[in-house]
């Protein structure tokens, strides 16, 4: 049984550049998520190429003494280039048309089906072995969402900064998911 650690980045101040670094509350979580998954045998660990997916799991590379493989497919939906006043309407309305791109962005169809790629490419790269992908909340959301459709807008409404999400697959299939982040204030499902 092979098992897939996604971790979304850590809290980064936001600005319209994806070289943006982590806050100083996101460096201190990085720190958090490498010790909560120390004790785990990780064979890889990947991440979308934006910097603030690289810098959160950078510490647990660190201590596993592992590179962090930048997969340009683990990066975020892209959005539309004039960013709506209200974020969270036009994400929840990108999830019930998921075949429109919101303002000339990435439809989440889209999205979806590159992180999947991604996804198979990871675990056939390491099989039955445990390897970890830091990306963002609308695809790691949508990513779950692929491989078991009660993950939804909520779910991702309701994700913080960062959050990590075991999962576990047998045969190539998802055989569970966990949530390991705790976070103040988290009111998540553990597991489904």
């Amino acid at each position: 049984m092979g098992h897939l650690y996604l971790v979304r980045h850590a809290h980064a101040q936001w600005e319209p550049d994806e070289a943006r670094p982590l806050s100083e509350q996101g460096r201190l979580d990085a720190q958090r998520v490498a010790q909560l998954m120390d004790s785990s045998d990780t064979a890889g660990i990947y991440s979308s190429p934006a910097r603030r997916a690289l810098e959160t799991v950078r510490p647990l590379a660190d201590r596993k003494g592992l590179p962090v493989v930048p997969l340009s497919e683990l990066r975020e939906r892209q959005l539309p280039e004039q960013a709506p006043e209200d974020f969270r309407p036009a994400v929840e309305a990108s999830w019930r048309r998921p075949d429109v791109g919101l303002g000339g962005g990435e439809p989440n169809n889209v999205a979806q089906a590159r992180g999947l790629r991604a996804l198979r490419h990871m675990l056939s790269r390491h099989p039955g072995e445990t390897i970890v992908a830091a990306t963002h909340g609308n695809l790691l959301a949508l990513l779950l969402n692929g491989l078991d459709a009660s993950f939804g807008f909520e779910f991702w409404r309701r994700m913080t900064f960062p959050d990590v999400y075991e999962l576990r697959f047998e045969d190539g299939a998802l055989n569970g998911a966990r949530r390991l982040w705790r976070g103040a204030g988290d009111d998540l499902e553990e597991s489904t």
